[in-house]
């Protein structure tokens, strides 16, 4: 199932200068979801995409700002073992990306992200390829 996007009203919009958007992919195994800040330009200011791997069985997570270079990290859900506490969700991000996981992230990002808009599309992809 590629990434769908979510009806904006139930997308909160903390900040008054950008609108966020919100896509989700809910397979298991190799879901992700994609989130994407525009200013009122149309531009896209920043984005966060995260991923399964099935056959690995992690979360990458690509994160940017414009201005900023961008983070490739993987996600610890905070899954515990059978009959422990659950703990939060971390996030470690990587000095430089591996390419083996950015490659992970840059391949679901190509085959799921027909819904998005084109010149976003572009942007992600421009930025995950010079990573």
């Amino acid at each position: 199932m590629a990434l769908m996007e979510i009806n904006p009203r139930y997308v909160r919009q903390e900040d008054p200068s950008l609108r966020a958007s919100w896509f989700r992919d809910t397979r298991s195994g190799g879901g992700g979801e994609l989130m994407l800040w525009v200013n009122m330009g149309d531009q896209l200011r920043a984005f966060q995409l995260s991923c399964e791997n099935s056959v690995s069985n992690r979360e990458y997570l690509a994160h940017w700002k414009s201005g900023q270079r961008i983070k490739l990290g993987t996600v610890d859900s905070g899954e515990a073992d059978p009959g422990t506490f659950k703990m939060s969700p971390t996030i470690s991000f990587k000095r430089e990306p591996f390419p083996e996981e950015l490659g992970v992230v840059l391949t679901y990002f190509q085959n799921n992200a027909s819904v998005v808009k084109e010149k976003y599309r572009r942007v992600i992809l421009n930025l995950l390829d010079r990573s």
